[in-house]
């Protein structure tokens, strides 16, 4: 109950200094994030997961479960295998342990890097076979503005990639919402409103980020590395 108390208390304070950036903002950042479906399902089962690169043992026996509704945090330094895990999941580089993830449930994720770098954002868009509406309408609620959608990505700055990068994980139907760093290059607005936008919704997500306070205020649980 504390935990929860301290976790709103500090939300209200992000929000309202974020607030007082708005002045500043030529927009004001409104963003769903689309909440799963109830239940009290296990949506990802992690056991005993090892990775090696090379020689070297980057993760060695984890273990963890992302249940219906959670939010399941993985936090480390630099070099503990955050990233690792999440390449494990979503392409399956892992030398032993087990993940589990049943066939009804659907993934959606958003890499640490952004992945659309160069030509048009709208070609991307239709490449990979999403409503270029829907895409629009995200887009602005994250601040990025029709005419911006013009321009070539390699004059976007390294945060508004990472908002295109993040854009779709929410808009393809998913159970299971996974991210890395999210927060890397996002102003301080737009990242203060995500947050409340994640802690507001019922979204089953693991989400991967070094700061070890923002996840305790956010996740449900932690894994620690």
């Amino acid at each position: 109950m504390k935990r929860a108390l301290h976790a709103e208390q500090r939300a209200q304070r992000e929000l309202e200094a974020a607030q007082q950036l708005l002045v500043q903002q030529e927009y004001v950042p409104h963003i769903t994030v689309p909440a799963t479906s109830p239940g009290d399902e296990l949506v990802l089962e992690v056991e005993n997961l090892t990775i090696r690169h090379g020689q070297r043992v980057v993760v060695r026996d984890v273990s963890f479960g992302v249940r219906r509704g959670t939010i399941v945090g993985i936090s480390g330094p630099s070099g503990s295998g955050k990233s690792s895990i999440f390449n494990a999941i979503v392409n399956g580089d892992f030398d032993d342990g087990h993940i589990r993830i049943p066939r009804r449930f659907r993934t959606s994720y958003a890499r640490q890097f952004p992945q659309w770098t160069h030509g048009s954002v709208m070609e991307h868009v239709q490449r990979v076979g999403l409503d270029e509406q829907q895409f629009r309408v995200m887009a602005a609620s994250f601040g990025i503005p029709g005419d911006v959608l013009k321009r070539p990505l390699e004059t976007y700055s390294y945060g508004q990639l990472k908002k295109i990068e993040l854009i779709p994980s929410l808009l393809e139907p998913f159970d299971l919402l996974l991210w890395d760093e999210p927060w890397n290059g996002l102003d301080v607005v737009t990242a203060a409103v995500l947050r409340t936008a994640l802690r507001e919704s019922r979204v089953t997500m693991l989400l991967i980020d070094h700061d070890a306070q923002r996840q305790r205020d956010l996740a449900d649980e932690i894994v620690e590395l």
